[in-house]
């Protein structure tokens, strides 16, 4: 990944994530339920080994992986959440319009460089 495009991802995330919309609390979905998964004897629940990544002597590489995917699994929740709300009729404001293009194209470039590698490593690129 270019340092540009991560540092780029990284200023929308953060200025994503600082400021908050004011909506109604009729458009806010309530957190889904999670059902607590129980260990059965066909199902038996692994416990983490250092070798599993339980956080235990990761390498900085890997801290940066998770780093990585806990990044867009906020930006897929929160691109999720605002198309609800425009589906609700919700419009946006020219800079909220703004922020959501320069974080498409940020996106965008980070995609077209990671099927690049894929290419090039022989691995599906779709």
């Amino acid at each position: 990944m270019v340092f540009k495009d991560r540092t780029l991802l990284e200023e929308a995330y953060i200025s994503a994530s600082q400021k908050s919309i004011n909506l109604p609390s009729n458009l806010i979905n309530p957190a889904p339920e999670i059902t607590p998964v129980t260990a059965t004897s066909d199902n038996p629940i692994p416990m983490p080994t250092p070798s599993s990544g339980c956080g235990c002597g990761e390498s900085e590489e890997q801290e940066e992986s998770y780093m990585d995917m806990a990044n867009l699994f906020s930006l897929f929740s929160n691109a999720k959440k605002i198309h609800h709300f425009l589906e609700s009729g919700m419009t946006l404001e020219p800079w909220m319009q703004q922020k959501i293009a320069v974080c498409a194209d940020n996106l965008e470039a980070v995609m077209r460089s990671t099927r690049y590698d894929a290419a090039k490593s022989g691995l599906p690129c779709d």
